[in-house]
Formats: C-alpha cells, structure tokens, sequence
C-alpha cells in the first residue's frame, strides 16, 4: 500500500521561520505577517475530538478554511480539499459546554493529523458587577476584577457575571492537547517566534444568559508557576494572548515573578500565556521498529537541555512527526508508546543535537527486545463493491484508539505492544461518501502482521445534524429507527413564540407551581452547560398561565420549530426499536464518566448520549430523568430514567408534575 505522507504537531508549530524581523513588518500587522504562511493551497485532514478525560466528542464543529463538518461518535472527524496557507492551517472546534478548542499545524500534501482536547465550560463562580472581586483556582492562580464589566459591543453591563477559568501547567503531558493553536507567536516587532511556555490561563466572562462580555479596565491576573520550573523561571517574562480569529499568539505586555507566581495586567479575557521566545529550527523525526516498518501512535517528548520536562507531539500513520526545536541546544529525545502496557515510562531515549540548521534525523529505530511490533492491514470496498476512496477505519485495544485514512482502499495500522499478553482489538471502517459502514472487527493482536482481508462499507452509519433554538443554543440530532432524536436535553429559556419561562431556584414555590418553570439540575449554573435545563411538567407541556392550563389550545411550544415534546408512546418506539426496555438504557447512556461507576452496559450504540443529570442534587451521576408529555391521574405524568448500574430503561415510571426533570425533543 502507497501511503501518503503527513506529519504531526511536536513541538511548537510547523515552519522554518525564527525569531527574526520580518521585512516591513509593523506591530500587530496581520496582512504583512501572513506573508510567513505562503501561498494558499488545498489539504486533507483527520483527527479525533475528545474531553479532558479522553473520551470522545461527538457533534463537534469542525471549521478549517471555508469547510464544516462534525465529529462522530468516535470523536473523529474528515476534511478533504480544505483551502489553507502552504505552512499555516487553523482547525477551529466548538461544541455547547465546551470552551472553543483549535490547532494550527503546517499542512503537507498527504493526510494531516490533528488532536484536540476540549476543555469544560465550567463557572468557577458568579460575582457582581459594581463590586470588586477575585477568584483564585486551587493551585493559587488568581484574577482580580474591580467591578467594571462591559458587552462585547462595547456597552455598560450591569449584573452577575459568571466566571470560567482554567490554568494550563507546562508539565502535564495534555497540555499540548488542550491548548488552543501551537506555541507560534507575533512579537512586538511583528516577527514570527516560537513560544516555550511557563503556564497559561484561560479567562472567559459570560452574562446570565451566556453571552459573553468583557472586562472595561485591565485586570490584575497570577499564574502559578510550576514547581519543576520554578528554579530557572526568569524575574521578567512576556506576555501573550491567543487571537482566536487569526490563530496565534500576539505579545502584549510582561508579567512578573512573585514567588511562585507570574503576576501581570490584561486589558481583556481570553487565553494569557507566560513564554520565552527563541530562535529555532525545524527538525523532522521518523520512527521504525526493527523490520523498518514505521510505527504509529507513538509519543515523542523533547526536554532541552536543563528542563524538567517537555513537549510531546504523537507520530503519524507513516511513523512522522516534525516540529520547531531550540536551535544549538542538546536534547532529550524520550520515546512512548499510547498502548496501556507502555504509557508508565519510556521505551526508548537518545541524545540528539545542538543543531543549527533545519535537519531530518536518520531513521530511529526501536529495539525489537522492547516491544511487539504488530500490523493490522486490510481493504474497503462501497456497496458497489469498489474501493473506497474517501473513509477512515478506527482501532481500538485496552488504552489506545487509532486511526487512520483510507487510501484507495487499502489501510494499515502498526502497534506497539510492551507486554508479552496478546491484545484484544476493535475496528470499523466508513466510507464518508455514502456515510455507510463495515461490520465492526473484533480479534487478537498475537502475530506479526493480522491481515483482515477484504471488508464491505454496506452498513447505514449513524448521520448527524443540528439546529437551533430561539435562544441559539445549538444541539445536534440523529435518526433512531423511524425516529429522530436531539442528541442534547433542552436549554431553552423562552417558548418558541419568544414568551419567557421563569427561572424559579425555592424548591418551595417551584413545587407549588401549576405554569410552566425551570431550573438547573441542583440549582447549580455549571450544571446547564453539561445537563441543559430542567423543567416542570407543565414548561414541556407549554402551560405557561392559568388559561392555558385549562384550555390545551391555548398551550405554547416549548420544542424548536419542527421539534416537540415526545409523549409516553413515542419513548416506547424508541425503546421497542432499541431491543426492548430490558437492553434499550444500555444503547441509550453516553459512556461518560459523568455516570458514577458502574455505567452498566453503557454502549450508546443509539447515539441517544443520555447523561445523568438527576432530579435532585444526590441523583446527579446516578440517574436521568426525562418528561413525556403524556399525563397520569390528576398531578403525576409519565417520564423516562436512565440509572447508572441498571442496563434497562423502563417504561411506567411517573413523577409529580411539581418535579424538574430534562426534556429531551423528537422531530415532527
């Protein structure tokens, strides 16, 4: 099999420019400092989406260039033919309840591979506008705010203002991932520099409603400086915010060293970042194993010469990676395998440099005596019994997920085993053309090379879609059977003539209540974000007065357009089609870890993603409720509930229609 050639992220970000002024460059000259990318071109890419505990995202957006698409439920998304500069892409990735993600790499002619770690929306907490405040994270990073907030236009704001916040520590091996673009950044002289980071911090501001705004006077912000780095951090170091529109760091202003803290002022909130700059040079780095087969999925870390730790880039499906290094600098070059019986230490270390100049090193070659070296190959036909020319297949062992593009047909894939014990392995195959897949592959990873033959794209792949609601909040949908159902419970404020829903936090008047009402699940803002509102029976039923309480035509949608409540009968067609209640829970629950163990046979096969928002603070992890819009005896209506150590999904059940409880839509 021909495969084409693409390389990963390692260090900082994919060009041979340094540190040095570019020609005619002013501060802050985005149209003179685009000139470091090249021309535009045309390039294909594959990556995978997945939360700070690795787990998968599903219905991300994916944006490069002028191109959309969403990741799948394996996180994994496709973009073929996207128009991007000849050494700069920007990946951009957003999903509700997430912080915007993003990556930028130097794209080659081959399949580009990108990793992106999406980090939680969390509210750290909720201050108040006209009064001066500051938050402080558990390891000691701080923001000082005087009070003074403004909307993203420009006008006075008055109100709760939440607060998110997340400290990026230097010497965590995802911080790679979870960072936004790569450390490539524009200078006061409007140079182009690569950035060696001493911590990050990422500030956002929203109103009640989610909008985001900003702070009117700059802001005094500390960030902890790590213990490993604390020993050679500088007194004086430059500061950096990341551009999310252009894709990479701009210098603005300098923090201080106080104690173990860089202390510093920003003007606004966004991502802050404490970097040296250096000069550097690209070097390139191709792993084999013992046969010259290249190895995928490995983990390189570079450590310069009198640091503790490093950055890690991951090879690709041609054992490549290639990045900016500090130029005339000895380095540690420390080899991982991701398959779990490796992770825990290295497998293979080697001194490399100084070096002055751009270099690809000689083949590195693992010792046969340290590891299994084991292919997986096999081909893709459509229906139509061709090759597939536009698809991917994932692998999955105990600790590791693989994946790779199909190349007229053909894939391969070379893993690492430390352990002498066979490995047990999944795979799948989709051909994006037809959005169809294979049967899913099980076996063992105990032979040299497993050839799987010849695999038929033939099976109906789940298709995602999105919509809006009248307060724009975006879901996605996926087809269940004759059925199709939101992939996220409903968060919506406002029924869909614009008529708003009130917000009622005293459980005593919330559960005296006979119009429609919401809160959050455990009366907790945060909550929102991950688990969407919860409502009464009457807000899913659109009773929003007396009137309409009485008199059914009169009642509001609560459903975006084209969506509705569903009523009791249509959650046993979905269950009936799942198998039937005794199994359907299992094809319905997100495999999260927001479900407390045991997440009993969670597959979410269904692509339903149920998640356990509970109906009271103590159910939260344990259970999900969802409303029907079908009633029961005078106060009671039926629901649905998802428990965390049963596998079924059980019909019957009926709650007080006092109660709050998610609502979850199905199209019309």
């Amino acid at each position: 099999m021909k495969i084409a050639k693409s390389i990963l992220l390692l260090l900082l970000v994919f060009t041979i420019l340094n540190c040095s002024k570019s020609e005619d460059a002013n501060n802050n000259s985005n149209s003179n400092f685009t000139q470091n990318f090249g021309n535009v071109t045309n390039r294909d890419f594959i990556g995978q989406i997945v939360d700070e505990n690795n787990q998968a995202l599903e219905g991300v957006e994916i944006k490069i260039g002028s191109i959309s698409k969403r990741t799948d439920s394996k996180g994994v998304f496709v973009i073929k033919n996207a128009e991007v500069y000849e050494k700069f892409a920007y990946v951009t990735a957003k999903k509700s309840g997430y912080i915007n993600g993003s990556r930028t790499v130097v794209p080659n002619s081959g399949s580009n591979t990108v990793k992106i770690m999406m980090l939680t929306a969390t509210v750290q907490a909720t201050v108040a506008s006209g009064i001066a405040s500051n938050i402080t994270l558990s390891n000691g990073t701080k923001v000082t705010f005087d009070g003074n907030f403004k909307t993203e236009s420009g006008a006075a704001y008055s109100g709760s203002v939440k607060v998110m916040m997340h400290h990026l520590d230097p010497s965590d091996p995802s911080t790679s991932d979870k960072m936004p673009g790569s450390l490539m950044g524009e200078n006061n002289s409007g140079a182009q520099c690569a950035l060696e980071t001493y911590g990050m911090l990422n500030i956002e501001l929203q109103d009640v409603s989610g909008n985001k705004i900003q702070i009117v006077n700059p802001s005094s912000i500390e960030i902890q400086i790590s213990s490993s780095h604390i020993s050679n951090a500088p007194s004086t170091i430059p500061m950096w915010y990341f551009d999310e529109t252009n894709g990479y760091w701009k210098e603005e202003g300098s923090a201080t060293k106080v104690g173990n803290k860089y202390v510093g002022s920003v003007s606004h909130f966004s991502w802050w970042n404490c970097d040296l700059q250096f000069p550097t040079i690209t070097l390139g780095i191709t792993i084999v194993n013992s046969n010259q087969v290249p190895m995928s999925g490995v983990r390189i870390e570079l450590v310069r010469d009198g640091q503790t730790y490093g950055v890690n880039g991951y090879t690709n499906a041609v054992g490549q990676v290639s990045g900016l290094v500090p130029a005339n600098e000895i380095l540690m070059m420390n080899i991982y395998s991701t398959s779990s019986g490796c992770t825990s230490q290295s497998i293979y270390s080697q001194q490399i440099g100084p070096f002055s100049s751009n270099v690809y090193l000689p083949l590195v070659e693992l010792p046969a005596a340290i590891l299994n070296s084991i292919t997986v190959q096999g081909t893709i036909i459509n229906c139509n019994n061709n090759n597939v020319t536009n698809g991917y297949v994932w692998l999955q062992t105990p600790g590791q997920f693989l994946y790779t593009q199909v190349v007229n047909g053909s894939f391969t894939f070379n893993v690492l085993n430390c352990s002498s014990t066979a490995m047990i392995f999944n795979l799948q195959g989709y051909d994006l053309d037809t959005m169809k897949l294979t049967s899913q592959q099980e076996g063992t990873l105990n032979n040299q090379t497993v050839s799987l033959g010849i695999m038929q794209a033939c099976v109906t792949s789940i298709t995602i879609g999105e919509l809006l609601d009248i307060d724009q909040n975006r879901y996605t949908y996926v087809p269940i059977g004759q059925q199709t159902w939101m992939q996220q419970n409903l968060n919506v404020s406002r029924y869909s003539d614009g008529t708003i829903i009130p917000e009622v936090s005293d459980s005593s008047i919330f559960l005296s209540l006979t119009t429609g009402a919401w809160r959050f699940s455990n009366n907790d803002p945060a909550n929102g974000a991950i688990y969407g509102k919860q409502y009464n029976w009457y807000a899913a039923a659109g009773i929003y007065d007396d009137a309409s309480l009485n008199d059914p035509s009169l009642r509001k949608q609560l459903a975006p357009s084209g969506w509705h409540v569903p009523s009791d009968a249509e959650w046993t067609i979905l269950t009936t089609y799942l198998g039937g209640e005794s199994v359907a829970g299992g094809k319905m629950k997100s495999t999260s870890t927001l479900w407390t163990s045991p997440n009993t046979n969670a597959i979410n096969s269904s692509g339903f993603t149920g998640l356990p928002g509970g109906i009271n603070s103590g159910s939260i992890g344990r259970s999900g409720y969802w409303w029907s819009t079908s009633m029961i005896g005078l106060n009671t209506a039926f629901c649905r509930i998802l428990f965390n150590d049963y596998g079924a999904c059980p019909t019957n059940f009926v709650e007080s229609r006092n109660h709050s409880l998610s609502v979850r839509c199905v199209r019309n």
